[in-house]
């Protein structure tokens, strides 16, 4: 019987971690992966594991057969949850567009994740009752249980993070949930003969799983757009899609991160081109470490000039799925890492870097910092420079980042300079320009084909701005950064122009 409980144990923390981790996953595409997400929800469960264990604690006064039968029916809502989560989830989020970022999400967190917490964390009180029966120590009996239910929160972390999320979709997943979890309910209310419960259960599962749950689509397509992958890793929700069968997006946690001509496999944005004119100043066989690999359209435009480029990725999914969906070159060098680790343990040198980062709400903040410039700064070769493309010139969005990136480059002791755009560009790209020479470009002669520059309209005599006041910038540390604050609220409009209304 002990080995049971603590199994119970087990199971019980597996499933609390394993409902954060798909919490996660479903609020990602709407509310994006900054700190606040990961804040409230955190807020939230721990407030509905504190009324758990309470309600829990109450519980255990009641009679055997009462708690087994309250405990089957807690496992029945919580199957039901993860068989119907994810349609109500796609609902209430367009329903919660009307509000602030921070009051949707505290009100999504309370209506999706504090009930079934509520419900799972009450087991553990009751495990320790019974388990007490067993141990002469109430102390001892009490942190064995929760001990053992933080192993079984180890294992559904490594089990969902590094196997499970990777491998199969997510909808898949929150059904396999919620059937074993139904399946375990129909055991409880056996054991306790509740057979109205049980056949009420039964019933209940066929109508909800046949009629709502099994028909709920994850892939979507609409008349003007058709998805043609769509995976749900710990990175967040990567999707490709087809728009009036002319354009190709990949897009993270529903952030475009590329888009592409399907006819033609040429970028449908300008900050690619801008990038590599300035680029080509450097000659062919120049080292280039590129930090953000996206859907491989600058990488593509790079090797097509001849340079020799690394590549620093974190999502290990992005590679191969642009490579089959957006015919990205595989001649170049990828390192799946951490950006800010990869530059703090290579001692090669680069003619250019390329930051590319920018795009979303949950920005590498680490790799914007004083420190991190220094460390950047270090590994150019003589003559080379940085540009940083910046996701900043948003309609009533402030430039309070792109000058805090400005007062850090200074602090960090380079020389930066901002890229003219030209009138009528309204495309919401900033390039900053970064080095250890003053004159920070130092050859200006363009290799890229002239007809390049003319068509995407990019300057490229006296192109570098220095006069700026920056002044209202912030210096971003590693200690202190509040980059991603900074640039939240223009993200967040943009995110609600991607989510459709329903």
């Amino acid at each position: 019987m002990k080995n049971k409980l603590l199994l119970a144990a087990i199971a019980e923390g597996s499933l609390l971690v394993g409902m954060e981790l798909m919490y996660a996953q479903l609020a990602h595409p709407f509310y994006g992966q900054s700190y606040y997400v990961w804040l409230v929800m955190l807020a939230i469960t721990m407030l509905g594991s504190g009324i758990g264990y309470i309600a829990g604690g109450q519980l255990t006064r009641f009679p055997d057969s009462k708690i087994k039968l309250i405990v089957s029916v807690c496992l029945v809502f919580i199957g039901l949850y993860f068989l119907l989560i994810f349609g109500f989830n796609e609902f209430l989020s367009v329903k919660l567009q009307g509000f602030s970022l921070f009051t949707a999400l505290i009100y999504h967190s309370l209506l999706v994740l504090l009930v079934p917490v509520i419900l799972i964390t009450l087991n553990s009180p009751i495990i320790v009752k019974y388990y007490s029966l067993h141990v002469a120590n109430s102390g001892k009996s009490s942190g064995t249980v929760f001990f053992s239910s933080t192993i079984g929160g180890v294992i559904s972390i490594y089990a969902l993070a590094f196997f499970i999320l990777p491998a199969f979709d997510l909808i898949g997943i929150l059904h396999s949930l919620g059937l074993l979890v139904l399946v375990i309910s129909v055991l409880f209310l056996m054991q306790s003969s509740s057979y109205t419960l049980l056949a009420a259960n039964v019933i209940i599962f066929m109508l909800v799983y046949f009629g709502v749950a099994k028909n709920q689509n994850e892939i979507t397509d609409t008349y003007n757009t058709k998805v043609l992958y769509r995976n749900h890793g710990i990175m967040g929700e990567l999707e490709i899609r087809d728009e009036y069968g002319e354009a190709r997006y990949i897009s993270l946690n529903r952030m475009n991160q590329s888009a592409i001509d399907i006819k033609f496999s040429s970028s449908l944005w300008t900050y690619p081109y801008r990038v590599l004119t300035y680029a080509s100043v450097k000659p062919a066989r120049s080292d280039v470490l590129v930090a953000g690999y996206g859907g491989g359209v600058l990488i593509n435009l790079l090797i097509e000039l001849g340079f020799a480029v690394d590549c620093v990725e974190f999502d290990s999914r992005m590679y191969p799925v642009s490579r089959k969906y957006l015919n990205a070159n595989d001649a170049f060098n990828l390192k799946v890492d951490d950006f800010r680790h990869h530059i703090n343990v290579t001692n090669k040198k680069y003619d250019l870097i390329i930051l590319d980062l920018s795009r979303g709400e949950s920005i590498p903040a680490n790799v914007y910092t004083v420190e991190s410039f220094r460390r950047i700064l270090e590994l150019l070769n003589p003559g080379g420079f940085v540009i940083l493309h910046y996701f900043s010139d948003i309609p009533g969005m402030k430039k309070n980042a792109l000058y805090s990136l400005m007062k850090t480059m200074d602090q960090s002791g380079a020389f930066f300079a901002l890229a003219k755009k030209n009138e009528g560009d309204q495309s919401p790209e900033q390039l900053l320009f970064m080095s250890n020479d003053p004159q920070i470009i130092v050859d200006r002669g363009l290799r890229i084909p002239k007809r390049v520059v003319t068509r995407y309209n990019i300057p490229y005599n006296n192109f570098m701005l220095t006069d700026i006041d920056y002044s209202s910038g912030q210096i971003l540390t590693d200690d202190k950064n509040n980059l991603e604050k900074i640039q939240l609220d223009g993200i967040v409009g943009i995110r609600k122009e991607r989510t459709p209304r329903l």
